[in-house]
Parts: C-alpha cells; sequence; structure tokens
C-alpha cells in the first residue's frame, strides 16, 4: 500500500502549495479517534467540509490561500492522516479502508454528521472507501488528483519507482530528484530556477517519512 502511493507522495512534495499566513492564527487540537490520536484544524463557519490528505503529506500542505477562501463560505477541516507528523500512530497494517474509518470516527468525534468532502491524490482514493462505507456522512465529493485505485489504477513503471524510492538527501534534495521524471530535460534546463514556478515549501508540510 505505502509503496504504491510512493509516487504520488514525492510528486506532492515538489508540486507542494504552502504559504504562511493563516496556518499560524489556528490552534492545532487533537482528538482519541479508534486506537490513535488525531491532529486537526478547523477554519471558518459554514457547513462542514473535511479535506483529506494525500500520502506522506500533513494538513499543512494545503495551500494557505485556497484555506482562506474557503473559510469565507465553510467550516474547513484539516487533519494529519494516520502516522503522519502530529497524529499518532499503531500497528495496524496502514489500508485505505483504515484510513475512510480514521475520518469517520474523526467526524464523530467533533460532533459533524455530514460534510462535503475535498481530497487530493491518495486522500482520493479515501473519501471514495468514505463514501463507500459511510454513505450517510457525506455530502458533496470533490477528487482532485484522483484515480480509482486497485486494479484499475494505472501502476508506475519498476525504473520510477526505483528513483522515487530513493529516500536519501533532505527532501528538497528527493524533491529536486523528482523533478527529473516530472519535467522534459530541454525545459528544465532552460527554467534552472524552480523558485520563480514552485511556491514555498516548509518543514512543516511533510512527515518524517516523506
Amino acid at each position: 500500500m505505502k509503496k504504491y502511493f510512493v509516487i504520488l507522495s514525492l510528486i506532492l512534495c515538489v508540486l507542494a502549495l504552502i504559504f504562511s499566513g493563516c496556518f499560524e492564527k489556528v490552534k492545532v487540537q487533537t482528538t482519541p479517534v479508534g486506537d490513535i490520536k488525531i491532529a486537526y484544524k478547523i477554519y471558518g463557519h459554514g457547513e462542514p467540509l473535511i479535506m483529506i490528505m494525500g500520502f506522506s503529506g500533513t494538513m499543512d500542505f494545503w495551500d494557505a490561500r485556497v484555506i482562506k477562501k474557503l473559510a469565507e463560505h465553510y467550516q474547513v477541516i484539516v487533519f494529519d492522516n494516520r502516522g503522519m507528523r502530529l497524529t499518532s500512530d499503531s500497528p495496524k497494517e496502514y489500508t485505505i479502508k483504515l484510513f475512510a474509518d480514521d475520518t469517520a470516527g474523526l467526524m464523530k468525534a467533533i460532533k459533524i454528521k455530514r460534510a462535503h468532502i475535498l481530497d487530493w491524490s491518495m486522500g482520493t482514493n479515501i473519501a471514495q472507501e468514505l463514501v463507500l462505507d459511510y454513505p450517510e456522512m457525506t455530502d458533496k465529493l470533490i477528487l482532485y488528483a484522483a484515480d480509482p485505485g486497485g486494479q484499475e489504477a494505472i501502476q508506475p513503471i519498476p525504473e520510477v519507482m526505483q528513483k522515487l524510492n530513493d529516500t536519501s538527501g533532505t527532501t528538497r534534495e528527493r524533491g529536486l530528484r523528482s523533478l527529473a521524471i516530472l519535467f522534459p530535460e530541454k525545459w528544465l534546463q532552460a527554467h534552472p530556477d524552480i523558485s520563480k514556478y514552485f511556491p514555498k515549501v516548509t518543514g512543516n508540510s511533510f512527515s518524517s517519512e516523506c
């Protein structure tokens, strides 16, 4: 499961849209959910909107500008998935169903009976499972950078997986290596300064496993 989504995780690390600002003004809260404690933040007021992050990202991975805009109309809830940064872990094997159960458990713990679900990458797999297992808790479903998961998903070739599984170096160094997979060599040579086309990434944006 974790290896299957590593290609998504590193692409997300490179393409992260992280900004300071409204994230610093909201207190991180935690609540028991099953065998773990989930860390989360709540912004704004209105109909609940749960945002599910992708593999290896944390709740600080979300673009603060998007959070700010959404919070003008919705009660936005972001959280760290099981084992990511501020959310604890357990010996259970990671599965999409387990993550969906965690999400439903968080909603119950913070008294949210039904919510819109916006999700990214692996978060879309979690959201699809959530809809199947807890249809009464889900309203609108927004799938961002999605795939169907399972046998219907297109697997990366072994060469790509080998490169993406290389976890040596810093987060930035790993991200830079993945650029060679994401973009043609000639384009990278013509655009050597990544700061001009990728926003700032912070240390809080990634789990220790990213």
